[in-house]
């Protein structure tokens, strides 16, 4: 008689595709600190990562999907990390604390950023198809000090904080 799959099988499967994606942001990283953006392919990062395309494809089809995915990496340390804001403090306050939290997280991967920057400032698509990835981003950054991001004041602080 045939055993029924259990329901812990699942989890590996979770912790698979977290692994997929570190792997795939890190190699990513290291291109890019090293090689630059403007040449980078998503069959080189994931050749860096020892995956094939068919481990990336359809959730990982650009360079701007793996760096949205570092930039949730991001995110979610930022909305996970313990502030301690005072009753006092000001949204200006609060989001100063954030955004400096944000670039403390940040400071790892300088070079790579620098060079991930240049390249997008060069190639107006591929920012272009970053806008989003980066608006969410923001939006989450507003959350994370306790101000509204939601409805069309949300989105256009959103929006402006995506341009500074």
């Amino acid at each position: 008689m045939a055993k029924k799959p259990s329901a812990k099988k699942s989890a590996p499967r979770k912790t698979a595709a977290k692994d997929l994606e570190t792997r795939l942001v890190d190699a990513m990283l290291e291109l890019a600190e090293s090689e630059g953006w403007r040449g980078l392919t998503v069959a080189a990062i994931a050749r860096q990562a020892g995956l094939s395309l068919a481990d990336l494809h359809p959730r990982y089809g650009s360079r701007a999907a793996i760096l949205a995915a570092f930039t949730r990496r991001i995110d979610h340390a930022v909305v996970a990390a313990d502030f301690a804001f005072a009753p006092e403090d000001t949204a200006r306050d609060r989001l100063f604390e954030v955004i400096m939290r944000r670039f403390d997280m940040l400071q790892p991967h300088r070079e790579a950023l620098r060079r991930i920057r240049a390249g997008l400032l060069v190639d107006p698509l591929a920012m272009a198809e970053m806008l989003p990835a980066f608006g969410c981003s923001m939006a989450w950054t507003l959350e994370a000090a306790e101000i509204a991001s939601d409805g069309a004041a949300g989105h256009a602080k959103a929006a402006g904080l995506t341009g500074v």
